[in-house]
């Protein structure tokens, strides 16, 4: 998921202000393991598949989830 904010910046950032034309980006995340250790990992080659936008009334601060692809998960 991403929050509106960082959604607008994203749009802000891509040509035509499509998100779905961003493309080749990669995704570096973080996470903690079973054993408490934390690991990140980066997403190669990206590319966003969807972009649900339907906004409930008075939530400007909402999450939206962004579906995507990538062709390889390689460790930082």
């Amino acid at each position: 998921t991403i929050l509106k904010s960082e959604l607008e910046a994203l749009k802000d950032a891509a040509p035509n202000n499509d998100i779905l034309d961003l493309r080749g980006f990669d995704i570096v995340f973080s996470y903690v393991t079973d054993e408490g250790v934390i690991k990140t990992d980066v997403c190669k080659m990206c590319e966003f598949t969807d972009i649900e936008e339907a906004m409930k009334q008075g939530d400007a601060n909402g999450e939206y989830p962004l579906p995507f692809i990538c062709l390889d998960i390689v460790p930082a």
